[in-house]
């Protein structure tokens, strides 16, 4: 007998998607045979196989092996082709979404950007999460109902976030190594080219260990970084804008405070007299 899948789809209220994501589709099936083939699907959809073996395949891109206890994400409007091969057969829960985060997170390697398909080595709370989402989908209509399913699919996409390699892998190593000496340059000039000879990589090399392990490039940290501590001294200590800019890297006051103030929306000074930022 063929097996009957479970679907539920919903419509989410108006404002909804402006949340970033929202759920629009969740289910399951067990013991399924079918394999989709050039399937496009209107919106981003994930998959958790629980039991079985298959493949995926994306685009034009590679076949990729699928196992139990794997994840992977159908970006939306791209061609793909996945489930159980030589008549074996698998079982799978999925969910739609839809939303403007969804770009954001593959930019940040979630969502499959950075490995088309994740085997966690604990699925439970995954499973748990995809069985939280269907649940709501089989709730009646509801604000609340929606608002839930979006602040949840955040939560199950942070659980799909790439880990951080072992401490003993060499690319982990020299994530480490690089974000520890950007950190110890946040109040210095630095020399990307330099950093990367004093570590043995290319520059581009450097630049992709630094991505990995923060999610933006070498200057975008050390940038952020700058300016969390230049919010730090100006709201615990009374040194002037100048001295603040000097501490973290930028001996023109001028420059300093154009660039904190593109940065976090006001200028030092102004910063520093906002209500609750004093260090007095």
């Amino acid at each position: 007998m063929r097996p009957r899948p479970h679907s539920w789809y919903l419509a989410p209220a108006p404002g909804v998607p402006d949340l970033g994501l929202a759920l629009t589709g969740a289910g399951w099936i067990e013991g399924q045979n079918r394999r989709h083939e050039g399937r496009v699907l209107p919106h981003h959809a994930a998959v958790l196989v629980t039991e079985g073996t298959g493949s995926l395949r994306l685009g034009c891109g590679p076949l990729l092996p699928v196992g139990t206890g794997s994840l992977f994400c159908l970006p939306a409007d791209v061609p793909h082709s996945y489930g159980p091969l030589g008549g074996a057969s698998w079982s799978e829960r999925w969910i739609l979404f839809e939303g403007h985060a969804a770009r954001a997170y593959e930019q940040l390697g979630c969502l499959g950007a950075a490995r088309p398909v994740a085997r966690p080595g604990d699925s439970t709370e995954l499973a748990d999460a995809f069985g939280e989402l269907t649940t709501l989908a089989r709730e009646p209509a509801s604000l609340s109902r929606d608002v839930t399913a979006a602040a949840l699919l955040h939560r199950l996409i942070a659980l799909t976030a790439p880990p951080p390699p072992p401490a003993t892998a060499g690319p982990a190593s020299l994530a480490r190594q690089a974000v520890a000496l950007l950190d110890d340059h946040d109040g210095r000039p630095v020399s990307l080219a330099r950093l990367a000879r004093r570590l043995g990589v290319s520059p581009d090399a450097l630049t992709a260990a630094v991505r990995t392990a923060t999610g933006c490039t070498p200057t975008e940290y050390l940038l952020r970084r700058r300016m969390a501590r230049a919010r730090t001294l100006l709201t615990t200590t009374d040194l002037t804008v100048a001295a603040v800019g000097r501490r973290v890297g930028y001996d023109d006051p001028a420059y300093f405070s154009r660039l904190f103030a593109r940065r976090v929306g006001a200028p030092p000074s102004v910063y520093r007299r906002r209500p609750g930022n004093s260090a007095r």
